[in-house]
């Protein structure tokens, strides 16, 4: 699965069925609630500097630059969600304490700077080789840095044809299990500190997403077309199956340089 996968998975009708389902200026389960959570996780202290890998439509990062509130820079690789971002920060008036830049995951363009906090909201799921990702986050982290992350993943031993097609369905190349993470957080010399399961949570919620989509049938066929209704609600009923059932995980992390 290429990164253009990825990109497809966020363009209109994708973003605009998400940002619904989920919460305004958010493409992740809970919205500013799942926000919180990391905050809480990492302890986020005022003007402390944060990056974002995978900041969406911004509202992750400007919840952050708000509530606690920090210098947040928000990296994305597709160009209208950071153009998105970019104009809700204006609009909310954070633009002097957030930026919003197009990027890539695997080459970060942030060499010269260091960031006290790393964070990512349901986001690196999307990202290919997140073994090399990782690796390079000790890199971005000034000392004593911490990573605070949720993402979903796939329970340990799911069948390889099953995890290849939730791989598929979520946009989520070579997607991860919680062992994955684990040692790679170890490979890259950061400390392992706190995990906490989400998959209730997320099976929870995606019952609720699911009686959302129902109610935007209407709106999303005159949109779109009853086809991309039908294809939304079962991709997504899909994706509530593999949560109900566990083979489908959510998982916090909190990590910090040795």
């Amino acid at each position: 699965m290429s990164q253009e996968a990825v990109r497809s998975n966020y363009n209109d009708i994708g973003a605009f069925v998400m940002e619904r389902i989920y919460a305004p200026g958010f493409l992740s389960l809970e919205g500013p609630v799942a926000t919180q959570r990391l905050i809480d996780a990492a302890q986020l202290q005022a003007n402390e500097r944060v990056l974002e890998v995978g900041s969406g439509l911004g509202g992750p990062a400007l919840h952050i630059a708000a509530t606690v509130p920090c210098h947040v820079t928000g990296v994305d690789i597709v160009p209208d969600n950071v153009s998105h971002a970019s104009d809700a920060a204006h609009a909310a008036g954070l633009a002097a304490r957030s930026r919003f830049v197009v990027g890539d995951a695997l080459s970060l363009p942030f060499a010269d700077q260091r960031f006290d906090v790393v964070v990512g909201q349901d986001a690196w799921c999307h990202i290919p080789h997140k073994d090399r990702f990782v690796a390079s986050l000790p890199g971005m982290l000034a000392p004593g840095g911490r990573v605070a992350f949720s993402d979903w993943l796939v329970a340990d031993g799911l069948p390889a044809d099953l995890r290849s097609e939730v791989g598929e369905v979520t946009a989520s190349p070579g997607i991860a299990s919680q062992a994955q993470y684990a040692q790679w957080l170890a490979n890259a010399g950061l400390i392992l500190e706190h995990t906490q399961d989400l998959t209730t949570v997320f099976a929870d919620e995606y019952e609720r997403v699911l009686a959302r989509l129902s109610e935007l049938e209407a709106e999303v066929t005159a949109r779109f077309s009853a086809k991309v209704a039908r294809i939304v609600y079962g991709k997504h009923a899909f994706i509530a199956e593999r949560f109900q059932r566990a083979q489908l995980r959510g998982v916090l992390f909190l990590a910090r340089v040795a």
